[in-house]
């Protein structure tokens, strides 16, 4: 239950934590919008991080299946509140800020998590036929 916990975890919280920190960098610092070629960089660079860490963290000895799963229904939600909270507007701090929804974030978050879990499964059978030959 344990291994469980932890795989669910802390992916969520890597991706958070990223996320924060290149906003404040990119956003805070230089100006960047979280849609722009470097944001969408930042993004992709921060999904395929914890898209090995979801990889890497996954409880059973079929890795990819757990972390597939986890990968899609992460995605999926990600995808469902965009849709639904597009066009809703929320006040922080005095200002009034308007949800929006871009596919282009969505497609490379996917992307990033997608392929950092394949390239990570395929390094791991590529380091086991290294092993077996020697």
């Amino acid at each position: 239950m344990k291994k469980w916990l932890k795989f669910i975890v802390i992916p969520i919280i890597i991706f958070w934590v990223l996320e924060l920190l290149a906003s404040i960098i990119l956003g805070g610092m230089y100006g960047y919008e979280s849609h722009s070629f470097a944001g969408l960089v930042s993004t992709f660079i921060i999904y395929f991080l914890g898209g090995v860490a979801v990889y890497q963290l996954s409880p059973t000895s079929n890795n990819l299946f757990p972390a597939i799963v986890f990968s899609i229904i992460y995605i999926g939600l990600g995808v469902y509140l965009g849709i639904i909270t597009d066009g809703n507007t929320t006040e922080i701090i005095g200002e009034e800020v308007v949800h929006e929804f871009r596919v282009w974030p969505e497609i490379v978050r996917a992307a990033g998590i997608l392929l950092a879990i394949f390239g990570a499964h395929k390094n791991e059978i590529d380091e086991n036929q290294v092993k077996a030959s020697t």
